[in-house]
């Protein structure tokens, strides 16, 4: 009987140590690798945004555009429209644009008569943006 009692309490032990050993560092175990990091969306030149943005918006955002907003240009885009800017560079999730383009935030959805951009033209514009929304 002690013998099973000493193989049970063996695999116990065992079995405890095994499922505590979870990978991450502690101060009785060494720290894993890390993993190799995912790589990361490929960043959006401002060549391929005004290109995107001169196929979909420039009917009614050229120049003397709705709502005073002019985007044939990057500083036409960086300025804004008459009620301000549209693009934060830095902050795709607060700027006027996204929520223009995703329809949200209160905003009505943009092109308002034409078909919306699809989610990986939206996608590419926010990273446009959160990479600095550069003009070169």
């Amino acid at each position: 009987m002690n013998r099973r009692l000493f193989g049970l309490a063996m695999f116990l032990l065992l079995a405890i140590g095994c499922a505590s050993n979870s990978g991450e560092p502690s101060a009785t175990n060494e720290p894993t690798s890390n993993p190799a990091p995912e790589p990361s969306a490929k960043e959006a030149t401002f060549a391929e945004v005004s290109s995107l943005l001169g196929s979909k918006c420039l009917p009614c955002h050229g120049e003397g555009g709705k709502a005073g907003l002019d985007l044939r240009t990057h500083e036409s885009i960086m300025k804004g429209a008459s009620k301000g800017p549209v693009v934060l560079a830095g902050k795709p999730d607060e700027s006027i644009m996204v929520h223009s383009l995703r329809g949200t935030n209160g905003i009505k959805q943009m092109p308002m008569s034409a078909v919306p951009l699809s989610d990986p033209e939206v996608e590419m514009i926010k990273s446009w943006i959160a990479a600095g929304a550069k003009g070169s």
